[in-house]
């Protein structure tokens, strides 16, 4: 996504929900501020690249948007994800939080690639589109969303 679509939508959840609290305690990476092609969270290199950005400004919750993007991985073979899946224990281990950003498969009730993506996962959440008949009772004419956990771990 384009830097200034991402600024613009921060902008407008600001403009909805209030200035943040610490501004420090937000960093936007993409190609265009980064002045490059951002490296792929399925090699070391990129692995790297990114482990040195969260230690070096002190990121405990690291958004990756998205795993198409971000990754060369063959998203059907379990066994290339296990070079990503490896990373993100790394990162929990350290007491990182981490969201992964993907795409619905292609009948739109989950996501789309191996069924092993799940597996470390302590939640999974699926936006799904709401019909007009769901929407009857709704005085705003906007898009709605239904969020379905596939996946939720309630840890005490």
């Amino acid at each position: 996504m384009a830097y200034v679509d991402v600024h613009a939508r921060f902008m407008q959840i600001i403009k909805q929900q209030g200035e943040l609290e610490d501004k420090d305690n937000f960093f936007l990476l993409n190609p265009e501020k980064a002045g490059a092609k951002l490296p792929k969270v399925s090699s070391p290199e990129g692995q790297e690249f990114y482990n040195k950005k969260m230690e070096e400004l002190n990121i405990e919750v690291l958004v990756l948007d998205n795993l198409s993007t971000l990754s060369t991985i063959e998203e059907n073979s379990s066994e290339e994800w296990l070079i990503i899946q490896d990373w993100l224990i790394d990162l929990r281990a350290k007491g990182k939080s981490v969201i992964v950003v993907h795409h619905a498969g292609k009948d739109r009730k989950g996501y789309r690639g191996s069924s092993r993506m799940l597996d470390i996962l302590d939640t999974a959440i699926s936006l799904q589109g709401m019909t007009q008949d769901q929407l009857e009772n709704e005085m705003i004419a906007t898009k709605k969303f239904k969020i379905e956990y596939q996946k939720y771990q309630y840890w005490d």
